[in-house]
């Protein structure tokens, strides 16, 4: 019992792992300029939002 409590505690960790690995290292730095990208479109968006004449705060 203990055998198969020790086994099941090994895949699962080992599965977490290789979860946990990038796969691709050259993948994160077009995840990173494409976010940038998004969250400058997000900031332009947001400030024309802001000072619209529809918008009225209070």
């Amino acid at each position: 019992m203990r055998n198969i409590i020790l086994i099941l505690f090994l895949l699962s960790a080992v599965v977490i792992m290789i979860q946990a690995i990038p796969v691709q290292g050259h993948r994160v730095k077009r995840d990173l300029k494409a976010l940038e990208r998004i969250m400058k479109e997000m900031v332009e968006i947001g400030v024309g939002v802001g000072t619209g004449s529809a918008y009225r705060p209070g």
